[in-house]
């Protein structure tokens, strides 16, 4: 059985890695994606995803008008071409993600249903704004977690998985496909219809299946998708009425992880073409004389209340004192005290990567501020880019580490954690990751250097790259912040 799954975007650059991350764990094969005239980076990352992936990428007609139009010239190519490669195609916006319920993958969820089956028509779930106004950095299955009561309207909507052999041909609109089978809800039962196809009666079936809606988001993102759609209120009562919270729902949260390591994936590839595209001859060298060798400083640091730290599930948690397997440091370089690089180094010496609850760097290497107190043996740390201090919840209370809270209090203190043997220090600052970066920063870090680092060692040198970036001057900074566009925010 083969699956593919169709969209249309235009400017989905924040959210579009999650967005092919979930629905690749999900068990889709390949993506078909019709671009709608991107500008803000979205096609660089489809095509760094698509190197890991099948993943097509088309782009629209912009003769035919308006978007409705075009959305449905996408779907019409898409259902009429694929009838001899796919078995099932799914249609869904990038707002929508798709949660099984009973089924750990689509293979297994599309095989329950027999060859009299054309269409399953999945109900949305739609989301309200979690009372966020300005738009959160976390994807959107992770930052929205309260939803519409089942019986709200909305909810009636299906979107669908259709068998394109099945299909008629006959246009109807973008949530019903009309086709010589049954049409059946995630359960098996044939739909029945309200007096608009595409629209179910009573209830929404949830239990199997159901499509996570998030059209409304933020406050921040229903302004700016008001501003591309003419049919869209841009007026406080249009968000308003739109934005019920009704109620929670964390399953999705168990599968930041697995999304988030392949959003990471994708990252890397987009690193990796970013700097293999430097050419040495387009800048100049440094003419000052490189510092002799850096001075680098490893602390380990637990949190005040005396448990450890260790990579749990691939994030950051609380374990019990002396039950840590990998050991969270935090990286001193030079004369600046004042920065962090939060790292964990493997038996092996290199880089581990690991993710931090609301932070979206992916690359194992993370910077923050490391904070004074009152208390001369305790500090905090803050994640520079968003003034959010790192807590590290209590056992009792979960053991969550999460970099989300704007004041310091108990949970948010730090200290250092002493190593019991010299010789695990040792073997720290003489791992490979480290001798690199040691060998790396006795140069003047140039665009000329980080060229010629990445075709020497290229995996070294993008886990070094958050470090080598802060070490750059400012020009040669945004020189190639400025290639790497919208994959900073997942490095710095």
């Amino acid at each position: 059985m083969k699956v593919a799954l169709v969209a249309i975007l235009r400017d989905e650059a924040p959210d579009i890695l999650a967005w092919l991350g979930w629905h690749i764990m999900t068990g889709v094969d390949t993506f078909i994606l019709f671009d709608d005239g991107s500008k803000d980076g979205t096609l660089d990352l489809l095509r760094d995803a698509a190197t890991l992936h099948d993943i097509r990428i088309y782009a629209i007609d912009y003769s035919v008008d308006p978007h409705l139009h075009r959305q449905r010239l996408a779907y019409t190519i898409a259902l009429n071409g694929l009838q001899d490669e796919f078995d099932w195609v799914g249609l869904l916006d990038a707002d929508e993600y798709l949660l099984l319920c009973r089924h750990k993958n689509l293979k297994e969820f599309l095989t329950g249903f027999g060859e009299d089956v054309g269409a399953v028509g999945i109900n949305w779930c739609n989301y309200g704004s979690n009372g966020y106004v300005i738009k959160p950095i976390m994807p959107p299955f992770y930052a929205f977690t309260r939803h519409y009561l089942p019986d709200h309207y909305v909810n009636q909507h299906v979107k669908s998985f259709v068998r394109p052999a099945s299909w008629s041909g006959e246009w109807n609109n973008f949530h019903y496909f009309e086709n010589d089978r049954r049409y059946v809800n995630p359960d098996g039962h044939d739909i029945v219809w309200s007096e608009t196809l595409g629209r179910t009666q009573g209830l929404p079936a949830w239990n199997t299946a159901k499509i996570m809606h998030y059209q409304l988001r933020s406050m921040e993102q229903y302004v700016e998708r008001a501003r591309r759609r003419s049919d869209i209120l841009v007026r406080p009562e249009g968000f308003t009425q739109c934005d019920h919270n009704d109620l929670y729902d964390p399953r999705p949260f168990q599968h930041t992880t697995v999304v988030m390591d392949w959003v990471r994936r994708a990252v890397e590839q987009g690193c990796a073409r970013t700097l293999d595209a430097l050419d040495i001859e387009d800048f100049n060298e440094a003419t000052h004389l490189p510092p002799s060798e850096p001075a680098l400083r490893l602390l380990g640091i637990k949190p005040m209340e005396g448990d450890d730290l260790d990579i749990v599930n691939g994030s950051i948690h609380l374990v019990k004192d002396g039950e840590n397997s990998h050991q969270l440091l935090a990286l001193q370089i030079g004369e600046i005290k004042k920065k962090v690089f939060l790292i964990v180094i493997n038996s092996e010496g290199n880089l581990i990567t690991f993710r931090i609850d609301e932070d979206t760097r992916v690359l194992g290497n993370l910077s923050y501020e490391l904070i004074a107190t009152a208390s001369p043996d305790l500090f905090a740390l803050q994640q520079a880019a968003y003034k959010t201090y790192l807590t590290a919840m209590p056992l009792p209370h979960g053991g969550a580490v999460i970099a989300d809270r704007r004041k310091i209090q108990e949970w948010e203190l730090f200290r250092v954690r002493t190593f019991d043997r010299g010789e695990i220090i040792i073997k720290l600052y003489n791992s490979p990751f480290l001798t690199f970066l040691r060998r790396a920063l006795s140069k003047p870090i140039t665009i000329p250097t980080i060229a010629r680092l990445a075709r020497e060692d290229m995996r070294q040198t993008i886990a070094c790259l958050p470090i080598l970036l802060s070490a750059m001057s400012e020009e040669d900074a945004k020189t190639l912040k400025s290639r790497l566009g919208v994959l900073i925010r997942y490095i710095l």
